[in-house]
């Protein structure tokens, strides 16, 4: 399968360089969490100041398929599907950037026009809550999304 990668640039001096694409073979099966671990390898994440960003792959169609956050290294899957073949037949993925994890929270809440409730029942809340823990100083380097909510 071919991979056609982009990603958002993170500075003015980033942009000199854009469009950020890059293009993979990589093979049918490949799930997101390999291509993740691939695009860590070769170093296409930028390093940004303050290492606390959180990069989001989407496809054409803006789904999200997961969320990494750069701070503690965790990625929250977006979509139980895990195949890249599935996920984007054509191959054309897209790597959004949100300079803080309150971006990214922000950007949920406004998915879901503003309803708790609906990220909730959709099963986004443990990522909502995940981005104002990051924002703390004394923020634990821990995995939330293997455990249950209290609620």
């Amino acid at each position: 399968m071919k991979i056609i990668m982009q990603r958002d640039s993170v500075c003015m001096g980033d942009d000199c360089e854009a469009p950020h694409e890059k293009i993979f073979q990589v093979p049918d099966n490949m799930t997101y969490q390999q291509l993740h671990e691939r695009l860590k390898q070769e170093n296409y994440y930028p390093s940004v100041s303050g290492n606390n960003v959180v990069w989001v792959l989407t496809t054409p169609e803006h789904w999200d398929i997961y969320s990494y956050f750069t701070r503690t290294g965790e990625i929250a899957p977006n979509l139980i599907e895990k195949k890249l073949s599935k996920l984007a037949p054509d191959g054309k993925f897209y790597l959004k950037y949100y300079f803080s994890p309150l971006q990214w929270q922000k950007k949920i809440l406004e998915y879901f026009h503003g309803n708790q409730r609906y990220i909730y029942q959709e099963g986004w809340m443990k990522e909502y809550l995940y981005c104002q823990e990051l924002m703390k100083e004394d923020c634990p380097a821990h995995s939330i999304f293997e455990t249950e909510l209290p609620f």
